[in-house]
């Protein structure tokens, strides 16, 4: 099984440091590539969401992949009011995943290909999550993801 061991980033979580409480903010982070028409692009952080069901890229990294738009659609996050949504593009598109070391994939997988360019960069749950093994061992300080 191939494997890549994700980053474990932590910081204070903002909106309560705001208020006097130091709470840890937590991410798992990989790198992520996508397909282009020259080959491969080169690799970007992504944070690792498995509260999001389908990954989420900005124009900065789809703009020059291979990708096959699907349909127009709004995508959010906690906020539901419309004027909270962004405007992105259901695609399919093949990525990799790499921890400088390792590599997983090429997949192909549903992304949200976000028309704005300040959309967070998301590995969300379907596509390499779905097909693998996620392990979080955040006492030991490791995680990782494999794939058969």
């Amino acid at each position: 099984m191939a494997r890549i061991t994700l980053r474990i980033v932590r910081g204070y979580h903002a909106p309560a440091l705001a208020i006097g409480h130091r709470l840890t903010a937590i991410r798992f982070t990989t790198d992520v590539s996508v397909a282009t028409a020259a080959g491969w692009s080169r690799y970007e952080k992504a944070i690792v969401d498995t509260g999001a069901p389908v990954s989420v890229f900005p124009p900065a990294i789809w703009k020059q992949s291979r990708h096959v738009a699907l349909g127009r659609v709004r995508i959010g996050g906690l906020a539901r009011r419309e004027e909270c949504r962004i405007p992105a593009i259901l695609a399919e598109i093949d990525c990799a995943l790499s921890d400088g070391q390792s590599r997983l994939g090429p997949i192909r997988m549903h992304a949200y290909l976000a028309e704005i360019e300040d959309a967070p960069t998301l590995i969300g749950v379907l596509g390499f999550i779905e097909r693998g093994v996620l392990r979080v061992e955040y006492s030991r300080n490791r995680t990782f993801l494999r794939m058969p």
